[in-house]
C-alpha cells in the first residue's frame, strides 16, 4: 500500500497533532459521507470500497487511507483541519467533515 510521500507525511503530522491535542471522535453518517465523497472527492480519489492504486502520482484511495495503521477518526479530523497542499482549497463544515470521516473509517479492512 503506497500513499505517496507527501500524503503520508501529512497524515503522519495529522496523527501526531491528534495524539497531542486529544481530538474528539467523529460522529458522522457513513452513508451520507459516501454521497458527499461521490460528489466532491471522486474526481481525484478512488472512493469505492476495496479500491487500490498502484500509481504513486495519484492521490491515495479512500481504502488505502482507511487501512493505514496510523489512521483513525481523530487523525482524519485533524487532517481535514490542516491545509492540504495537494488538494484543492475547499472548506467543509464540521458536519460534512464528520460524514466523510465516518465513510472512510467504515472502509477499514474491507
Amino acid at each position: 500500500m503506497s500513499l505517496g510521500f507527501r500524503t503520508f507525511s501529512v497524515l503522519i503530522e495529522a496523527a501526531a497533532v491528534a495524539l497531542l491535542s486529544g481530538a474528539a471522535d467523529a460522529t458522522g453518517n457513513a452513508k451520507r459521507g459516501q454521497e458527499i465523497a461521490e460528489k466532491w472527492c471522486a474526481s481525484c480519489h478512488q472512493i469505492a470500497p476495496g479500491a487500490m492504486s498502484f500509481d504513486e502520482s495519484r492521490p491515495a484511495t479512500f481504502q488505502e487511507i482507511a487501512d493505514h495503521p496510523a489512521i483513525d477518526e481523530s487523525t482524519l479530523k485533524t487532517f481535514f483541519q490542516a491545509p492540504h497542499h495537494e488538494m484543492p482549497n475547499f472548506s467543509v463544515t464540521d458536519e460534512v467533515r464528520d460524514h466523510l470521516i465516518a465513510y472512510i473509517i467504515s472502509l477499514k479492512h474491507r
